[in-house]
């Protein structure tokens, strides 16, 4: 039971990553977060000096942000101070750290040459007749596809002679 819940965890840490890695994809958004990592906390208008970017542009990326969990923000007076969110941070530093075990574990494992630990490839079928003996479904498909291709042909080559004709 312990095991499944921490294999969700680890699901639900990983879907939560891909995200926040997706929306990192801005150059904008990962400026914004290197120009609060370099400044502290700082209000919309201090962002705006760094950037070329209009303030509505600016607000849907920190909100952007902020959803995520990368940035935190604190309303006082009409201003809004946003900072980064060390939480947002460290699921990410988990995710990489995750990776790292994970490719230290297979190198290590490798490392060892077990007969178990070398995954051997399956031999992949360089011809359609090997891809037919192999997989009857594959095998099917193919004889379909050819079928098609031969009747495709054969009507191609029936315009052709129509229009010869005229």
């Amino acid at each position: 039971m312990k095991e499944t819940a921490k294999k969700k965890d680890k699901q639900l840490v990983r879907e939560k990553a891909y995200e926040i890695l997706h929306l990192l994809s801005d150059p904008h958004r990962m400026r914004i977060l290197r120009t609060l990592s370099e400044n502290g906390e700082l209000c919309a208008k201090d962002i705006l000096v760094h950037f070329p970017i209009t303030q509505p542009t600016l607000s849907h990326h920190m909100s952007v942000l902020q959803k995520t969990g990368l940035v935190a923000a604190k309303k006082c007076g009409r201003q809004v101070f946003y900072r980064i969110s060390p939480e947002g941070l460290d699921l990410l530093i988990q995710f990489f750290s995750e990776i790292r075990e994970e490719g230290l574990r297979t190198d290590l494992i490798s490392a060892t040459d077990s007969p178990r630990s070398i995954v051997k490839p399956s031999p992949v079928p360089s011809t359609e007749t090997e891809k037919e003996n192999e997989d009857p479904e594959v095998a099917s498909e193919l004889s379909h596809t050819k079928k098609k291709t031969k009747a495709e042909k054969e009507h191609k080559k029936k315009k052709k002679d129509k229009k010869k004709k005229k």
